[in-house]
């Protein structure tokens, strides 16, 4: 259907100058008069193109059955038209418009232009939810822009967050998604999705920031690449996601975990989502069901709290089935019903013998702490107790994190900086009590044969396979004050300062549960003096900042 003039100008017609205080009032009026007109048409314009649609919704009794044509507009029309820049911005308390009347008319424009959208609420109340088989979810995708739960993702978000500009350098991106974070987060309780579906959508790009992605978001304007005559390059990305697709009992599946950026692929039309809750119940318990299965609940240890999350979870058993109970997973034809129950999740991380760390761990094992003698043994009082130190055992005969205490162990992260600074679980020996005189900045300059045969043990201490650093730190570090001498550090240079918040943006866990983006971005920015011997150096003057680069970026 045909609004009567391209998109294009649609946008460009809006764009006049604001008036001067300088012309004359009759410019002034005919200005005045202009923009009402203009008002006036973007109104006709929508009542024409959702003609006869109110008198229809008292009578049509599943107005989830929408034509295509009622979703007139392509991805970039709506982004441009509803970009943040066009869209009026009021105060959230007295409701004052901080806008012009160019600005207050676009907002208008933007509105009229997502009246159609309003169907694209998955959990709409009265069953007019058209992001199903039923209707276009590609359209819904395209009208992202429309959402209303947060502010509008800027118009250059896919190239900030693109695969190759992230690889370089993910800080823009992360900034520009600061917004929406809940869209990306790996915890299910800091999760808004599929509540804010649209806004999500809105924001998909930022989905390439998680770690574990499988595939890269959908080119934003995908419904425009589809639709063109030359289907090649619509079929080249298309087939680059066919891990959405995949049968379910296929490892390489990548749905229910990208779920998100599959859906950004939906105008490929290989994606189909049934309404809600069509297999699966909605949760027995509402609103208070996220509380229900919160991890601080589940572990309390509260009679009957473990019971609670597990009788309402048992309603959305089928979204996990796996193995020989596949062809019963429900996910893959009621995704929207299974993500409510996502918080379930924490039943199988929770449940073990492992009590949550104290919430002051963090300060307790700073790298500072452990290095202060007077405060040290706080950390360890807290590390070595019985009931955790299973969640640092190496054998996994000893370990207990697959024993439901996958999250309390990951509250006891911060004791890696002790292990790390002074482990003593290894079986390397001690060096020989002739390394301080063999090993002599003096000696290791007339002869380092002596030395180096004294240092041999040690190799596995700073080697890439084979490292035993980890099991016996404390030695090795014995070693280290020696054997450097080989290796003599002379630079005058001095390592960069790390910043303050290092240890929240890299986990010293991190080596074994893989790093983010954002803490790989900041390692590459480590000193690289700290590595470096000679008069490139700079361990000499820096032994502390190289220490803690190393801890974080290791």
């Amino acid at each position: 259907m045909s609004s009567g003039m391209s998109n294009e100008q649609d946008i460009e017609s809006m764009k006049m100058d604001p008036p001067q205080q300088s012309l004359n009032k009759k410019r002034n009026l005919l200005l005045c008069v202009g923009s009402l007109a203009v008002v006036a048409l973007t109104i006709g314009l929508s009542v024409g193109l959702t003609r006869g649609k109110g008198e229809e919704r008292g009578n049509v009794q599943e107005p989830t059955k929408l034509n295509k044509q009622d979703f007139s507009r392509s991805s970039s029309f709506i982004d441009q038209a509803c970009s943040m820049g066009n869209r009026v911005m009021s105060d959230s308390t007295t409701g004052n418009s901080t806008g012009n009347m160019f600005e207050s008319t676009v907002n208008a424009f933007c509105e009229t232009e997502c009246e159609v959208a309003q169907c694209c609420d998955p959990f709409s109340s009265d069953d007019s939810s058209c992001v199903s088989s039923q209707a276009s979810l590609a359209s819904c995708v395209a009208y992202a822009k429309c959402q209303v739960e947060g502010y509008p993702a800027a118009l250059d978000l896919p190239t900030m967050c693109s695969m190759e500009q992230i690889s370089e350098n993910s800080t823009a991106c992360a900034e520009a998604c600061d917004a929406a974070t809940c869209c990306f987060a790996d915890d299910v309780n800091d999760q808004c999705f599929p509540e804010m579906f649209m806004m999500c959508m809105d924001y998909a790009p930022c989905q390439n920031l998680r770690v574990n992605t499988m595939l890269p978001v959908a080119p934003h304007n995908l419904d425009e690449i589809c639709s063109n005559t030359d289907k090649e390059q619509c079929k080249n990305i298309c087939d680059a996601a066919s891990c959405c697709v995949d049968d379910p009992g296929n490892e390489d599946n990548c749905f229910s975990t990208n779920f998100i950026t599959c859906t950004s692929y939906a105008a490929c039309g290989f994606l189909l989502l049934d309404l809600p809750n069509n297999k699966v119940p909605e949760p027995s318990n509402g609103t208070d069901f996220a509380e229900i299965c919160s991890p601080s609940l589940l572990m309390s240890g509260q009679d009957g709290a473990r019971d609670d999350c597990i009788n309402t979870c048992e309603q959305a058993e089928c979204c996990t089935a796996s193995g020989v109970d596949m062809l019963n997973n429900c996910f893959f034809t009621d995704p929207f019903g299974c993500l409510e129950y996502a918080t379930c999740s924490y039943l199988e991380v929770t449940g073990g013998s492992v009590p949550a760390a104290p919430e002051n761990i963090t300060e307790l094992c700073s790298l500072e702490n452990i290095l202060d003698s007077s405060s040290g043994s706080d950390c360890a009082d807290i590390c070595e107790a019985p009931e955790a130190s299973c969640c640092f055992e190496w054998t996994s005969a000893d370990n207990c994190v697959d024993d439901g205490n996958a999250y309390a162990c990951g509250t006891y992260y911060p004791c890696l900086s002790m292990l790390l600074s002074s482990g003593e679980v290894g079986n390397l020996q001690s060096p020989n009590e002739a390394i301080d005189e063999k090993c002599s900045l003096d000696s290791v300059q007339e002869n380092s044969t002596a030395c180096e045969e004294l240092c041999e043990p040690a190799v596995c201490c700073t080697s890439i396979d084979d490292n035993c650093f980890f099991n016996n730190a404390d030695v090795c570090g014995k070693y280290i004050v020696n054997c450097a001498n080989l290796v003599v550090p002379t630079g005058d240079l001095e390592a960069a300062e790390p910043p303050e918040n290092i240890g929240d943006i890299c986990s010293p866990f991190s080596f074994i549960t893989g790093r983010s983006q954002e803490c790989s971005d900041l390692c590459v920015q480590a000193s690289p003096c700290c590595t470096e011997m000679g008069d490139e150096s700079c361990l000499l003057n820096s032994p502390t900042q190289c220490a803690k680069w190393a801890l974080y970026c290791i």
